[in-house]
């Protein structure tokens, strides 16, 4: 997916503490979903498939536990780092 995340309109929960610890989202077209840091909101961020975003949305209502693993020192993590399917970071 090629896609400029810079006219999208950004959300943050409503539980988000005022000191910014916590990530966006945007949605996108096709029904993506875009993913960032609200404490870099000119870094990359991260897009999910419609079905990549569903596993991930309910992994977390079923309150299901997701272990990330460090990438190997050396090594920027990857997409294929993350334990939910191929997600693509955009810079």
């Amino acid at each position: 997916m090629n896609a400029s995340l810079s006219d999208v309109t950004w959300f943050k929960s409503s539980y988000s503490s005022a000191e910014k610890d916590c990530v966006e989202v945007a949605f996108l077209g096709e029904g993506c979903v875009g993913v960032r840091d609200s404490k870099n909101p000119t870094g990359p961020a991260l897009v999910f498939t419609p079905r990549e975003w569903d596993s991930f949305t309910a992994r977390i209502a079923s309150n299901e536990r997701t272990r990330l693993t460090p990438a190997p020192r050396g090594r920027s993590a990857t997409s294929s780092d993350l334990p939910l399917g191929r997600s693509e970071v955009l810079d």
